[in-house]
């Protein structure tokens, strides 16, 4: 089965950068696809993809502070996000004990493990899609007991 994705219509492309950032990898949709589980599924700051992954699943909802036991939660690149504490602090309570989070970035693969790992996933997969890396961790029951 092929899995055909547009992210969105042609724009300016001096608006973005490149005409290639207006496309959404097919093979990166995909990669998320195959990590996602059955249940609630929330993206934050990406999107692109949000649009892409509502397009074929219809419980992908935006993230929000409200949100709670999500089954997923797809995020921007991690290993560069200054503020990564704040951010990890907001998104754990709204996951469900055992709840995936995907983050969808081009930065370094260890210093995305090491965020995931010292914020208390766990069963960290990395795969690598063209220039893209998408990093998914699980959340472990203590990280919720202890607050990690």
């Amino acid at each position: 089965m092929r899995l055909w994705v547009l992210a969105f219509a042609p724009q300016r492309a001096s608006s973005y950068g490149s005409a290639v950032s207006l496309w959404l990898s097919k093979s990166v949709v995909a990669a998320i696809v195959e990590q996602l589980v059955d249940g609630p599924t929330a993206t934050a700051g990406v999107p692109r993809i949000h649009k892409a992954l509502a397009s074929i699943r219809n419980d992908i909802a935006p993230w929000s502070p409200q949100s709670e036991n999500l089954a997923a939660l797809v995020v921007g690149d991690v290993s560069n996000a200054a503020n990564w504490d704040d951010l990890a602090e907001s998104w754990r309570p709204t996951l469900a004990p055992g709840g995936i989070l995907l983050s969808v970035g081009r930065r370094s693969a260890s210093l995305a493990s090491q965020k995931l790992l010292c914020a208390g996933f766990t069963d960290l997969q990395q795969v690598r899609v063209g220039r893209r890396l998408v990093t998914s961790g699980r959340l472990g029951p203590q990280a919720q007991i202890f607050g990690a």
